[in-house]
């Protein structure tokens, strides 16, 4: 039985692990040139629309995400600003002090 085995391993696998290689390959490369064209300052939403490209800010610490947009009197068109927490859980914003409409 063990026989078998092998030859059915050097016949019918080698071809599927070869594939599963190239495959592993390829989206390894796609995923490579996807980081490199990632930018931690700039969000692309895709959809039927087309691609909208924003600027944004991050406000990853507690004292960035108090600040928020408060007291800001401009904001150029397609930017903003993203909220980033150490973990996924309900949060509280308020508008306080916000004089740009949102």
């Amino acid at each position: 039985m063990s026989h078998r085995r092998r030859a059915t391993r050097s016949g019918r696998f080698q071809p599927r692990v070869a594939a599963l290689l190239l495959a592993g390959l390829a989206s390894l490369t796609s995923f490579t040139a996807a980081a490199e064209a990632c930018a931690p300052d700039q969000l692309d939403l895709r959809g039927p629309f087309g691609t909208l490209r924003f600027s944004v800010e991050l406000a990853d610490d507690a004292a960035e995400r108090g600040q928020g947009l408060m007291f800001r009197e401009s904001l150029p068109r397609f930017s903003g600003m993203l909220f980033v927490y150490d973990r996924v859980r309900p949060v509280a914003m308020w508008m306080k002090n916000t004089l740009i409409p949102l």
